[in-house]
């Protein structure tokens, strides 16, 4: 009877199909690993991105609405811009009436009020067009007071209305002024005072917002875009030659520089960590300055 074969590995193949495996899967998981750290890298520095673009179009959709030599900007440095925030427009829709020397009452057509919200008595103070004489514009202006109250009622053709009480200044004339210059269908926008500054909270730093009711109280600062690096926030400020702004007033164009970092670590090499960062730079000019 044949010999049945009976070969097999020895143990010193065996030994080194073992290593080999183990090579193969070492090469193998490295590559997984090298890959994860990649993706996670790729995905923190676009993060870092979208927060910079997002950051610098809201200030930059800010920038365009303000008219700094109607002193639209309050306080401007290189990491604070305090300004008068628009809210919502609104047509008178019945001529204004004296209810004292200084208030005088507004009647806004309800379904042309467009803004963010509606008017407010306890946030917002008001701008209404002085047209006076129509034939000319040498006398055209624009008068500042506070709204004292809202009240529903009806604008003279019957339609839904909001009665805003105004207050303006004896200084600026009072309601004499606007009952003189205020005609129907005159303009009005309503603001508030708001603030975009530099924040440092829970050791990251944030392009932050804070907004002033009337009477000037401040909100806690809400951070907005962020995490940046530390110091993440620089505004420049040119006139309309370009050269540096000497005066708030001069301002035609805001210089916006954010450098952002990422919210986690990434590996940067085999032995370090750190956040990914990247910056975004743009220059915008302000409403009435369309050069710069």
């Amino acid at each position: 009877m044949p010999t049945m074969n009976r070969n097999g590995f020895s143990l010193i193949e065996l030994i080194m199909a073992l290593g080999l495996g183990a090579a193969v899967a070492t090469v193998v998981f490295q590559a997984i690993v090298n890959t994860q750290r990649a993706t996670q890298a790729g995905t923190q520095q676009v993060d870092v991105r979208q927060n910079l673009r997002a950051g610098v179009g809201y200030l930059a959709s800010v920038i365009r609405e303000l008219n700094a030599a109607e002193n639209d900007i309050v306080v401007a440095t290189g990491t604070q811009l305090q300004f008068r925030s628009m809210r919502w427009t609104g047509i008178l829709c019945t001529a204004p009436v004296a209810a004292s020397m200084t208030v005088v009452t507004m009647p806004v057509r309800r379904d042309l009020i467009y803004g963010v919200r509606g008017p407010s008595a306890a946030l917002d103070s008001v701008f209404v067009f002085v047209d006076g004489d129509p034939t000319t514009r040498a006398d055209d202006a624009w008068l500042a007071g506070g709204v004292t109250a809202v009240a529903a009622g009806n604008c003279a053709d019957g339609s839904p209305s909001a009665d805003l009480s105004v207050e303006i200044p004896l200084l600026a004339g009072g309601s004499a002024a606007v009952v003189a210059g205020v005609t129907l269908g005159s303009p009005l926008r309503g603001f508030q005072l708001e603030e975009l500054t530099l924040l440092s909270t829970g050791g990251r730093w944030w392009l932050a917002q804070r907004t002033a009711s009337r009477a000037g109280a401040w909100t806690t600062p809400l951070p907005l875009v962020g995490p940046l690096a530390a110091g993440g926030m620089t505004l420049a400020y040119f006139d309309s030659t370009g050269a540096a702004a000497g005066t708030i007033t001069d301002i035609a164009s805001i210089a916006v520089l954010l450098r952002g970092e990422s919210r986690n670590r990434v590996r940067q090499s085999v032995a370090t960590t750190d956040f990914a960062r990247d910056s975004l730079i743009s220059r915008v000019a302000l409403r009435n300055n369309p050069r710069f």
